[in-house]
C-alpha cells in the first residue's frame, strides 16, 4: 500500500514536470516569434481593437477639428466590459493639448493622454508628438510614458504607419445629450484596416470638440462619453521630460538623453 502511495506520488510530480516543461516551451517559443517579428520583419503592429489605440487611426481633420491651440482638452468616461484576458474598466481619462514644437520641417503639437493606463493605481500618462492630419504612432512620432513620480521612457514596443487611415462612412446627423450639454453631432461608422484584421466603430462627432472631435464612441467591448472639454493653457510639464518636449532629446538612451553622464540608471519604475 505504501508503495503504491509512492509510485503514485512518482507519477504527479513526473506530470507536473512535463506540463512545467511543456509551458516554458510554448512561452519561449512565443518570445522567439515575438522578437523574430520585430528583428526580421520590422516594428509590431500596435493593436487596432482597443480603442486607446484605434482612435489613432481617425484623422481630427476628418472630423472637421482644423487646428490646436494650446490647452485645448477634452475628457471622457471610458468603459470596457470584461472579457476572458482584460479586466472590466470604468473610468475617466482626457486628451490635453500641452506644446507645440516644429520639428522635421513639421509644425505639430505635443498631446497627452491620460488616465487609460495607470501603473499599480499610480496615474501613468503617454505623450505623443502629433500632428493634426495624424495621431498614429510611427518611428518617427512614438509615444514616451510617465508613470508620475517616475522616470519617463520612449515606448517603441509598436507602429501603426503600415495601416492607412480610417474610412469613415457617414450615417447620418444627430443631438447627442453629454454632461457637456446638447451637441449637435455627424454619426460615422469608422473602418479600420482591412480584410481579416478589419475593425468596425461607430462614432458622434463635432469640430466643436477639440483636440480629437470626438463626443462618443462605441465598439463591441468598450465605449467612451464625453465629460467636459475647454481649454486650460496652464499645462504642467514633468521637469523631467521636459527636454523631449522642447525637442532637445528624444530620450533615446535611457534618462541620460536628459540628465547627462551624472544619470547611471534608469528605473521602470523603481520599487
Amino acid at each position: 500500500m505504501h508503495q503504491n502511495r509512492f509510485l503514485s506520488f512518482i507519477r504527479q510530480g513526473f506530470r507536473s514536470f512535463i506540463w512545467t516543461v511543456l509551458i516554458s516551451a510554448g512561452l519561449a517559443m512565443i518570445i522567439v516569434v515575438v522578437m523574430a517579428r520585430k528583428t526580421d520583419d520590422g516594428p509590431i503592429h500596435c493593436p487596432s481593437d482597443t480603442l486607446r489605440y484605434s482612435l489613432n487611426f481617425i484623422a481630427p481633420t476628418q472630423l472637421g477639428v482644423q487646428r490646436w491651440q494650446i490647452g485645448d482638452y477634452a475628457r471622457y468616461r471610458h468603459q470596457r466590459q470584461q472579457s476572458t484576458l482584460d479586466a472590466a474598466v470604468d473610468r475617466e481619462v482626457a486628451f490635453h493639448i500641452i506644446a507645440e514644437l516644429e520639428k522635421s520641417g513639421t509644425h505639430g503639437h505635443w498631446m497627452r493622454k491620460s488616465g487609460f493606463d495607470p501603473d499599480r493605481n499610480i496615474p501613468r500618462d503617454l505623450y505623443r508628438y502629433v500632428t493634426v492630419n495624424d495621431l498614429r504612432i510611427t518611428a518617427e512620432y512614438p509615444k514616451y510614458q510617465y508613470t508620475h513620480n517616475y522616470f519617463p521612457i520612449l515606448h517603441d514596443f509598436c507602429e501603426q504607419e503600415a495601416i492607412p487611415l480610417a474610412k469613415l462612412v457617414k450615417l447620418g446627423e444627430t443631438k447627442i445629450e453629454t454632461q457637456a450639454g446638447t451637441l449637435e453631432c455627424i454619426h460615422y461608422q469608422v473602418e479600420i484596416g482591412t480584410g481579416r484584421d478589419r475593425k468596425v466603430l461607430e462614432i458622434w462627432a463635432s469640430p466643436e470638440i477639440s483636440p480629437l472631435g470626438l463626443v462618443r464612441a462605441r465598439s463591441e467591448t468598450e465605449s467612451l462619453d464625453l465629460i467636459s472639454f475647454g481649454r486650460d493653457p496652464e499645462v504642467s510639464i514633468p521637469r523631467l521630460f521636459q527636454p523631449v518636449v522642447e525637442g532637445v532629446s528624444k530620450l533615446e538612451n535611457g534618462c541620460s538623453s536628459c540628465h547627462g553622464k551624472g544619470c547611471h540608471a534608469m528605473f521602470f519604475p523603481p520599487k
